[in-house]
């Protein structure tokens, strides 16, 4: 699949998110969604975070963001995909051993800061959560 097609795909919707039937979703609702889910984590803890916040913070309905995800953990997921850059393509490396170390620095780049933390969090709050243990 080439790598337009992936990104309209992934655009459409990810693993995260729960696959429905009927009228189609908004995207502009998804997009507030996702920004004010991490726009929130700048000042709270995932664990601190609720549905609730985000809905307010997004001017959707909780509704709204359990038609696309089946919990707040995920929605914390497809929110950092969505941030710039995270899902980036690498630039074609020379050989494997630049290839790892492009992956491990695009890693470290990605835990560094709030996202480290957030991801930290995540695992934290998936110990006591099945359903975020199967994410």
């Amino acid at each position: 699949m080439s790598q337009a097609a992936l990104q309209k795909n992934n655009a459409q919707t990810t693993p995260t998110m729960q696959a429905r039937k009927g009228r189609p979703r908004s995207q502009k609702s998804k997009t507030a969604i996702l920004k004010a889910t991490n726009s929130l984590l700048l000042h709270m803890s995932v664990q601190e975070l609720s549905i609730e916040a985000i809905a307010k913070k997004a001017k959707v309905g909780k509704t709204t963001i359990y038609r696309w995800w089946p919990n707040k953990t995920a929605v914390v997921m497809d929110a950092l995909r969505a941030q710039p850059g995270i899902q980036s393509p690498l630039p074609t490396p020379k050989n494997n051993t630049e290839a790892i170390i492009m992956q491990l620095d695009k890693l470290i780049r990605m835990l560094d800061g709030n996202n480290g933390d957030t991801i930290a969090q995540l695992f934290s709050e998936a110990q006591a959560d099945d359903k975020a243990q199967k994410i």
